[in-house]
């Protein structure tokens, strides 16, 4: 079994995509990480071992290779990582806009980076198009907390403020977890 995952791997301030691919298949129990030649790789697998003891969890007992390599520049679902983590950090804001459009090119049947594309845009203040972007993300996936988070937030900015609080309770009863679950809450408060 292959499954394969986009990340970014920060090189100071600069994130760069990485592509990990983890492999379990019989064979000799072994546990390998290999890749990207920095030494934090090598020292990643002691890591991920302890966060699993940690955890209470444990390797299956197969072989397990755990493969980083810098992503194909041309794979959507990291350039639109990259993209939110960008705007997340309202960074170059530009260069995310243009990840984000580059990956809904290579990818328009996925909601996910339709999000992230209007995640760009409410950053930069095209709060038109970010709504537009999240009407369609909500309308295609109903059940997502995050597409109904991020309208919540477009329209709040834009000072709908009725449907606003619809989208962010949405969002909540969806269970929106995570920091967002905190903003979406904040933003409820300001729209009392």
């Amino acid at each position: 079994m292959v499954v394969r995952v986009a990340t970014v791997a920060f090189e100071g301030v600069e994130a760069r995509p990485v592509d990990v691919q983890v492999q379990i298949s019989n064979g000799t129990v072994v546990f390998n990480v290999v890749g990207l030649g920095d030494k934090a790789v090598a020292e990643s697998r002691e890591r991920v071992r302890s966060a699993l003891v940690a955890s209470g969890l444990a390797l299956p007992p197969k072989r397990i290779t755990v493969n980083l390599a810098p992503a194909d520049p041309n794979f959507a679902i990291a350039e639109s990582n990259l993209a939110f983590v960008y705007a997340e950090k309202k960074m170059d804001l530009d260069y995310a806009l243009s990840l984000a459009q580059k990956a809904r090119q290579q990818m328009p049947q996925l909601d996910s980076l339709g999000d992230t594309l209007g995640w760009v845009n409410y950053r930069k203040g095209n709060m038109v198009t970010a709504k537009s972007i999240f009407q369609d993300c909500v309308r295609s996936s109903p059940q997502e907390a995050r597409y109904h988070y991020h309208l919540g937030m477009v329209l709040a900015s834009t000072g709908d403020r009725p449907r606003a609080r619809q989208e962010l309770e949405s969002a909540l009863r969806l269970k929106l977890s995570g920091p967002s679950e905190h903003e979406c809450r904040q933003a409820l408060e300001q729209l009392r």
